[in-house]
């Protein structure tokens, strides 16, 4: 069972270093202003690629993969999502 956590734990850090880069990439920032809703490599990128990655442990087995397409895409979506909402 304790293998079974470690194992989500990497896979959690997985999916938020691949969303960081990817927001990286897409030129997000590093650094955040509070006084600002711009999105930015910190925020809120790695909290959407821990929600999604715990949503889809709910429904699917997740292997590195899936932690990686999901990093992947809650890095696009912390990149237009001033855009979408």
């Amino acid at each position: 069972m304790l293998l079974n956590g470690v194992i989500m734990v990497e896979l959690f850090v997985i999916a938020v270093l691949v969303s960081m880069t990817i927001a990286y990439l897409l030129k997000l920032k590093i650094s955040y202003d509070m006084n600002s809703f711009e999105s930015t490599a910190l925020f809120p990128t790695p909290f959407v690629a821990v929600g999604l990655t715990a949503i889809m442990h709910r429904f699917i087995e997740i292997d590195v993969v899936v932690a990686v397409s999901i990093g992947i895409i809650s890095g696009i979506f912390s990149k237009y999502v001033n855009k979408i909402f």
